[in-house]
């Protein structure tokens, strides 16, 4: 997401990141979810978060989907996170 000093924020997308075992690599792939309602609210809680603490920049939100339509918020990562 991206926020700027006059409050804007917008997300772009969402992406899947799921870490394997052991050696904790990231495979970041676009979210495979059909659900566009939960998509939106899945940005909505985002954007919520970075304006709650007054944002200013680019970062990402990691929300945890534990099952279709439950999620909760995992980890801020300030910056640009590739």
């Amino acid at each position: 997401m991206f926020a700027d000093q006059q409050g804007n924020i917008v997300h772009l997308f969402e992406r899947e990141c799921s870490i394997q075992g052991g050696i904790k690599k990231s495979l970041k792939n676009p979210l495979s979810l059909d659900d566009s309602k939960l998509r939106q609210e899945m940005g909505r809680v985002a954007i919520n978060a970075a304006k709650a603490v007054g944002y200013q920049e680019a970062s990402t939100v990691g929300l945890l989907l534990i099952q279709q339509g439950r999620f909760y918020f995992m980890k801020w990562i300030p910056g640009y996170a590739s």
